[in-house]
C-alpha cells in the first residue's frame, strides 16, 4: 500500500509513465489528500480503480493510531480496518 501525496505529481508528464491500473483507496474527510487529489491520478495513462470511505479521514486508514489521536468522530475504527483489509485484498485480485 502507498499513501502519498498526491501533490508532488502536479507537474504534467509526472505521471505518463505509469500505465498500471491503481487502486486508490481515498477517506471523504481527508484533509490532506482529500478525493479531489485523484484527478492528479486520473490524468494519468493507467485505469484508477476509485475506493471511497465515507466518514473517514486521513490517520485513520492507520491500524495503530499516533499518541493522542483518535479516530474520526463517529467511525467505527475496528469496522473500517476490517473493511479496508477485506478491499485490499480482492484489489490484489
Amino acid at each position: 500500500m502507498l499513501a502519498p501525496t498526491l501533490g508532488w505529481f502536479r507537474e504534467p508528464s509526472a505521471l505518463e509513465r505509469v500505465d498500471v491500473p491503481l487502486v486508490a483507496m481515498v477517506g471523504e474527510l481527508d484533509r490532506v489528500t482529500p478525493p479531489a487529489e485523484l484527478d492528479l491520478l486520473r490524468a494519468g495513462p493507467g485505469l484508477v480503480d476509485e475506493r471511497r470511505y465515507e466518514g473517514v479521514g486521513h490517520l485513520d486508514f492507520m491500524s495503530e493510531l499516533p499518541p493522542g489521536v483518535v479516530p474520526t468522530d463517529g467511525l467505527d475504527h475496528i469496522r473500517f480496518l476490517d473493511e479496508l483489509e477485506r478491499d485490499f485484498v480482492a484489489a490484489l485480485g
